[in-house]
């Protein structure tokens, strides 16, 4: 029998001290199976046969076949956890809660060596005036609590807790008496019963979590809006001076109603508790948090919360300890306290929400870059999702990025067969490609002119929204990369329907920055755009964009060009030539002053690519000459950089 199960067996050699996934039967469900692990390899018992230890089971050793084997990779981690190895969670453990705060207000130095004396001591003083927001344990929240509203006729769920083997039911127990003792939970005689389970965590050790599925599925949603994470980070981007605070465990600082409490009982194998305070998990947790500290920093000028990450930005440092008193002042009265070892005074660049923000620059974390590019070829469709999705989460840096992740995006399709081709590869690489070179965007800023360039090709649109920094006069910096993959019906488009199609999606986008923005400068190279508005026979659709485009009317200036260029602009086809003179007014804007465009003749078609942009110029320099003999220096652009 054994000589047939070999016949389809992988050459699989595994050594000693390996660690290895098994085929094992479910719980419950023998007929099925699924991968467990990893366990280690022991010995080698004969051809194609290992003896595994299996810690944790009913036989803590077991001989193995080959077939019923695949070796363990540990997965990147996207996001590291500092995390001491008693538990991360025990910031009211007194000897890991001195550490995070005492300590540091005892000793502020290390946390204030990047500022001068006189500001160092400006942040000296405030943190001296305001220890109660940093002491060593989180205070309880008095500005509201956590309600659950259920459905409708809605009776209480109870669940049995979920089995465990001896060592995890120590881990939920130790978990547990953790929680009574620091007054977070108490034993419950309440209806409602949901498990707990443990999720192991990067440094080993397991975090207790409480499953609130089937409670959620009977409570009321709240509509309370969270902020935008770009929105927010859009706000940063001038400030001078920039002071990030975390909250020390934001969750535990706000209490739970009665009723609430009672729907939030859980249930381990020794027996029933309920929380105090908001738990992780529940339906709401996140909205009612971020209404709080709505509430608290509700009319305090340079200050956004995202639910327990405060950020204050200021450009001169006296606007910015006068913020940071009335901010620690409406802490103080709403008893919410922070973490000093996660907070950082007066930098000019920090961390936030994923991002390196500051000196009007934005840019990605390093270390989230290197997760990414740490990322293996994906092997099935849960994975390339995986991989989509976190780089996906930076594609305002990447140029061009639904372009080349095209190939990508269609093998997640369960229409297609998944099979990584070398396009998939190409596609794969060149997306970290654009992370690894250290992508930097210019933060918007509202108060100055900006410009939009945009493109299309048969597979997708493309744009990117520009301005100038500061004291770089007509030097444009990208701010915002868009990028589009056309749907199988905008496939099917005409070419100039591409090219307005990517110019609306570019305005849509970005209506949050162009909104009030006049005039708006769009450089597009498609010629035929220009005539949108005087076009008598226009189809439906773009008949509705152009009436979309006569909002922006008055402020939009299409300049043809086939790269941000300024005056004049050059450009050649292999049928003929064209050019614009462009001449900028009063405001600094550059107009269209006028347009030339010539067929080649039978002899010139043959010209190369240089000779016919050469052939460009020199016809737009004849032809302009009475504007251009007194125009010392002339500025010539053009796409072919050789000429």
């Amino acid at each position: 029998m054994k000589t047939n199960f070999d016949k389809k067996s992988e050459n699989r050699m595994f050594k000693v001290g390996d660690r290895v996934l098994l085929l094992l039967p479910t719980y419950k469900t023998p007929l099925q199976a699924k991968y467990e692990g990893p366990y280690e390899v022991i010995r080698e018992c004969g051809s194609n046969r290992y003896i595994i230890k299996t810690p944790g089971r009913r036989k803590t050793e077991r001989q193995v076949h080959a077939n019923n084997m695949k070796l363990y990779r540990q997965r990147p981690v996207a996001m590291t956890v500092q995390g001491d190895k008693q538990r991360e969670e025990d910031c009211f453990n007194p000897t890991v809660a001195v550490m995070k705060n005492s300590i540091i207000l005892a000793n502020p130095e290390s946390t204030l060596q990047h500022l001068d004396p006189e500001k160092a001591e400006d942040i000296r003083c405030l943190l001296r005036k305001f220890q109660e927001v940093f002491q060593d344990v989180p205070q309880r929240c008095v500005v509201a609590s956590h309600d659950v509203v259920l459905l409708k006729d809605s009776t209480p769920i109870k669940q049995a807790p979920y089995r465990m083997n001896p060592t995890k039911r120590e881990v939920i127990r130790q978990e547990v008496k953790f929680l009574i003792d620091h007054g977070l939970a108490e034993p419950s005689s309440s209806e409602w019963a949901s498990p707990c389970l443990l999720v192991p965590k990067p440094d080993g050790t397991y975090r207790m979590c409480t499953d609130y599925r089937r409670v959620n599925q009977v409570s009321r949603s709240d509509s309370y809006p969270l902020p935008t994470i770009q929105g927010i980070l859009d706000d940063l981007g001038t400030s001078t001076y920039l002071t990030k605070l975390d909250l020390l465990k934001g969750y535990y600082q706000v209490g739970l109603t009665k009723e609430a409490s009672k729907i939030s009982a859980f249930v381990t194998p020794d027996g029933l508790y309920e929380y105090l305070v908001l738990p992780f998990g529940m339906k709401g947790a996140p909205v009612t948090f971020q209404r709080i500290m709505n509430t608290v920093i509700r009319g305090l000028t340079n200050v956004k919360a995202y639910l327990d990450d405060l950020v204050i930005f200021d450009v001169n440092w006296s606007d910015h300890i006068n913020n940071l008193e009335d901010l620690f002042t409406r802490l103080a009265e709403a008893r919410l306290t922070v973490n000093l070892s996660k907070s950082s005074f007066g930098h000019a660049t920090i961390d936030y929400l994923g991002h390196q923000v500051g000196q009007g620059k934005m840019a990605p974390l390093t270390a989230k870059v290197d997760a990414i590019i740490q990322i293996p070829p994906p092997t099935n469709r849960r994975e390339l999702r995986r991989y989509l999705g976190m780089i996906g989460w930076y594609r305002r840096f990447c140029p061009n990025f639904a372009k080349i992740a095209t190939p990508l995006t269609n093998l997640v399709s369960p229409k297609c067969k998944f099979v990584w081709s070398p396009q998939c590869q190409e596609s794969f690489s060149q997306l970290k490609n654009l992370l690894i070179t250290k992508p930097v965007l210019k933060c918007p800023d509202f108060n100055r002119r900006f410009e939009v360039q945009v493109d299309a090709s048969d597979a997708g649109a493309g744009a990117v929204l520009l301005q100038e920094a500061d004291g770089e006069e007509k030097i444009l910096h990208p701010v915002y990369y868009m990028s589009h993959k056309f749907k199988p019906h905008q496939r099917s488009y005409s070419t100039v329907e591409k090219e307005l199609l990517a110019l609306i999606l570019a305005l849509e986008k970005w209506d949050v920055y162009l909104g009030q923005a006049k005039p708006i400068l769009v450089y597009s190279d498609h010629s035929p755009l220009q005539f949108l508005m005087r076009m008598k026979n226009k189809n439906q659709r773009l008949t509705r964009w152009a009436l979309f485009l006569q909002n922006d009317a008055d402020g939009l200036i299409l300049c043809l060009a086939l790269m941000i260029s300024r005056t004049p602009l050059v450009e050649k086809s292999d049928v003929g030539v064209g050019a614009v003179l462009l001449q900028d007014s009063e405001d600094g804007v550059f107009h269209p002053v006028a347009y030339i465009s010539q067929k080649f003749k039978g002899h010139q078609r043959p010209y190369n690519t240089v000779e016919k942009e050469l052939l460009a110029l020199i016809m737009a320099l004849e032809k302009w000459d009475v504007y251009l003999e007194h125009n010392t220096p002339l500025i010539v652009y053009s796409d072919r950089l050789g000429t």
